[in-house]
């Protein structure tokens, strides 16, 4: 999978019963669940104002996020 010109692992996480994406490349990463690999795509406008901000910060956008 590809978001905003990143590539994102998915794999589905049987603990959880959802479907877990890794977006690969980031500093410290980010992730992402969906109950269907549908569910799993972000909002690109979102993605990109959070990674202009998380980078802008010096963190990640998990990090951002909480």
């Amino acid at each position: 999978m590809a978001v905003d010109g990143y590539h994102a692992k998915i794999e589905y996480d049987e603990e959880l019963d959802l479907f877990r994406g890794e977006i690969l490349g980031l500093s410290g990463g980010a992730d992402f669940y969906g109950k269907s690999p549908k569910e799993l795509r972000i909002p690109p406008e979102l993605h990109e104002r959070l990674a202009i901000e998380a980078q802008a910060q010096g963190k990640s956008i998990n990090t951002l996020a909480q």
